[in-house]
């Protein structure tokens, strides 16, 4: 045996030898796991916020009632999406006019007349409504005729 490989061999016997528990694979891993998670939480909800801020800059305003018109006018698609897709009524057409535009055009018309009337107030028009027609939406969205 040469010299170095002595020397080598006394070196290893020497150094101490490090053993890792199942235990300790366990808990590093279990760490690991939930530096991955915090990150990815973190990065998700820095997501969230930019969009949550992107689209409140896109669609709010310093003015209530620029709010409100612009809330009420994105809420028009709802009906007119359920009257075509559930009851049947035709798409808007170049050719002719259709119910699906009347009614639009109605919706627009009175919109305009309830937001440029001062004296008019959204909860008055809705009791209003009711109490014509029988129809009202509470705030849970759950619709309600009759009472």
């Amino acid at each position: 045996m040469s010299k170095k490989w002595k020397e080598e061999k006394a070196r290893r016997k020497a150094a101490v030898m490090r053993t890792v528990s199942d235990e300790w694979l366990r808990q590093h891993d279990e760490q690991v796991a939930k530096a991955a998670i915090e990150r990815y939480k973190t990065e998700m909800n820095k997501s969230i916020e930019e969009e949550w801020n992107r689209r409140a800059a896109e669609y709010v305003s310093s003015d209530m009632e620029d709010n409100f018109r612009n809330a009420l006018a994105y809420m028009f698609a709802i009906p007119v999406r359920v009257l075509i897709e559930a009851f049947g009524w035709k798409p808007p057409s170049v050719s002719r006019t259709t119910k699906t535009e009347r009614f639009c055009e109605a919706i627009v018309e009175e919109f305009i007349r309830i937001t440029e009337d001062e004296k008019t107030d959204v909860k008055s028009y809705a009791k209003e409504t009711f109490d014509m027609y029988g129809i009202k939406f509470v705030n849970d969205f759950v619709y309600g005729g009759k009472e």
